[in-house]
């Protein structure tokens, strides 16, 4: 499906509008007399704008917008987030918001969704789920704000990363279940850093490192279940010791000489 039936929009009493994996492109202005709505899900999509009547829908709770062009993610524009109008900070019962430009106007105002978030990311020791994406491929990725966060069980990462800062970093979080990164541009091994997440249940690293060897040892990760390891062509060794990963469930390798 590549456009939203008009009819759709005649929906006054509609509370929840799921179009998450269509070729939908763009969202029309009409989606303003949706009044009730609470839940919009565009994750998926082809939708790389959202129009200002989007910000008059004041009963809206979840919003998940993102614009894909590579489902596999071996790329490192494999998705963009939405660009959104300025008034959306005015949906104060807002509880989620996916993947969205954070310009500096939206980064010094999103404080006013109160149901959201107060404030930086310090004030959020609730915070369950967090993904950073860099701008670019070169952009370095700043994470002396991202952390302590207590309650974190998901975090996505996708740009470089600081070789001293990571492990300082990964050291607060050891309550987290999925781990993903990406393009982190790493010369060291960097399990080693994470090896403590003792809850980890799926990780998931794309481009990250760029030496010969990783090595998983005794102990390390024992409830993890699902491990994928994608374009990484300079390792051409993985050690998994004894003792290691022994809940592992599924191994993909994509992309590495191992």
């Amino acid at each position: 499906m590549e456009q939203i039936p008009d009819a759709v929009f005649d929906l006054f009493n509609l509370h929840y509008l799921d179009l998450q994996y269509t070729e939908v492109k763009s969202i029309p202005k009409s989606l303003g007399k949706l009044q009730n709505l609470q839940t919009l899900d565009l994750n998926v999509t082809r939708v790389e704008k959202l129009p200002r009547e989007v910000a008059t829908l004041t009963k809206l709770r979840h919003l998940f917008v993102s614009c894909y062009y590579d489902f596999e993610c071996r790329i490192f524009d494999c998705f963009s987030a939405v660009s959104v109008p300025h008034d959306i900070c005015r949906l104060k019962g807002l509880q989620t918001l996916l993947n969205i430009k954070a310009d500096k106007f939206l980064m010094q105002n999103i404080g006013s969704l109160t149901s959201l978030l107060v404030g930086s990311l310090k004030m959020m020791p609730g915070l369950v789920t967090l993904g950073v994406v860099a701008s670019d491929k070169d952009e370095l990725l700043r994470l002396d704000s991202v952390h302590p966060l207590p309650s974190l069980h998901k975090l996505y990462l996708q740009g470089r990363l600081d070789e001293d800062e990571a492990p300082t970093v990964f050291a607060s979080f050891g309550r987290l279940r999925d781990l993903a990164l990406g393009w982190s541009g790493l010369q060291n091994d960097p399990l080693h850093a994470f090896s403590h997440m003792s809850s980890l249940v799926n990780l998931q690293l794309y481009r990250v490192y760029k030496g010969p060897r990783l090595s998983f040892r005794a102990g390390w990760f024992p409830r993890l279940k699902n491990l994928f390891l994608a374009d990484m062509a300079q390792v051409s060794v993985i050690d998994i010791e004894d003792g290691a990963m022994e809940s592992l469930y599924q191994l993909r390798l994509i992309g590495c000489r191992a």
